[in-house]
């Protein structure tokens, strides 16, 4: 067989470049009648081991998609490396006029070059198990399919709902769609749960969120809450108003801990926003785009578990800007894990699209 040129697919854009292919590809392929695959070949910023990190493979377009997956996409099969061990994912979108593709995929083990394969042209084929793993308490995607919803990618059910507010408008994202506030009554909001929250008085959590911040409406705009805000309201917020931008950490009682992002303006366009709570060793850490932006001390600091509901663009703190993948994380991810999540879709060379395969014969 005569292996394609390697292509570089760019997220959000139409751009393609001709590379050499990787050696060693496998021979087997996919049991059933699949009649097509393509090479992804992901590189992230590290070769940290990382495990089940869940890969986002974001397309702008693919005709070689368009014209032979099924037209929900139905069919389409991530495999490892060997061409034939199937990977959970989750399709997030797509548009079958153009081969448009957002999917999440995860990964065993990330660990330097790391090589999968998607296999399309066949039929419909069961859905996999969620990507997301055990440690998410809620991903949402912000994808707009609802108006008036949002649903939770994890297993635990957390719906963003619009309820008697103005729904947010669906607007391009970092990946996909994303959801554009304009501070006036449109807010998302998911009733309050356990797994939104820390698990127990000691807990680690990690929140995050890509932004795309407007002109602030005032002092304490958030594009996400859930308490936190004050140091009698428990719980966590991120804060972009006017000033000094801020994120910050409340146990209800006496105690509000605070660490700075940067200043307004500061962040032109997207913005990947990450604040880890690691109870582990008494830090609250900040991280903008990957990189470490500030940290204070947890000691002597209480629990912030919170009884408020979560909130993008809380009422009380409306936000105007584009909001897109929200996680809240049960565990303090690491400034890798962070580095290689901002990576993944914006870095031109984190992940290469092979050209079209047939089955052999």
């Amino acid at each position: 067989m005569r292996w394609p040129a390697l292509l570089l697919a760019c997220a959000g854009c139409d751009a393609v470049f001709a590379l050499d292919p990787p050696p060693g590809a496998p021979d087997a392929w996919l049991a059933g009648s699949h009649a097509f695959r393509k090479q992804l070949v992901i590189t992230p910023p590290t070769r940290q081991p990382l495990i089940d990190f869940p890969v986002g493979v974001v397309l702008a377009s693919d005709a070689d998609l368009a014209d032979a997956a099924q037209p929900d996409a139905g069919d389409l099969v991530f495999t490892a490396d060997d061409g034939t061990t199937t990977l959970d994912h989750e399709l997030e979108r797509y548009v079958a006029s153009t081969g448009e593709l957002v999917a999440w995929v995860r990964v065993p083990e990330l660990a330097g070059t790391t090589t999968l394969y998607v296999y399309y042209g066949g039929p419909p084929v069961p859905a996999t198990d969620t990507p997301w793993t055990d440690a998410y308490g809620a991903v949402w995607h912000l994808g707009g399919a609802s108006v008036a919803s949002e649903p939770d990618s994890t297993r635990h059910g957390n719906t963003l709902s619009a309820g008697t507010a103005d729904a947010p408008g669906s607007v391009a994202g970092v990946a996909g769609l994303a959801r554009s506030f304009d501070g006036d009554g449109d807010e998302l909001t998911a009733t309050d749960h356990a797994t939104l929250d820390v698990t127990d008085p000691g807990g680690s959590l990690t929140y995050s969120l890509w932004v795309n911040a407007g002109m602030p409406l005032g002092d304490y705009d958030s594009p996400l809450g859930k308490g936190g805000n004050r140091a009698e309201n428990a719980g966590y917020v991120i804060q972009l108003g006017r000033g000094m931008w801020t994120t910050s950490i409340a146990d209800g009682d006496e105690d509000q801990r605070i660490v700075r992002l940067g200043d307004d303006g500061a962040l032109a366009g997207w913005a990947h926003l990450a604040v880890v709570v690691d109870r582990t060793h008494a830090e609250l850490r900040a991280y903008v785009n990957g990189e470490s932006i500030g940290h204070t001390t947890l000691d002597s600091f209480g629990s912030f578990a919170s009884d408020f509901d979560l909130a993008l663009s809380p009422e009380v703190d409306p936000f105007r800007g584009v909001v897109d993948e929200v996680r809240i994380v049960h565990a303090a991810l690491s400034a890798v894990w962070l580095q290689t999540e901002h990576a993944n879709l914006v870095d031109l060379d984190f992940l290469r699209v092979g050209g079209e395969e047939l089955r052999p014969r």
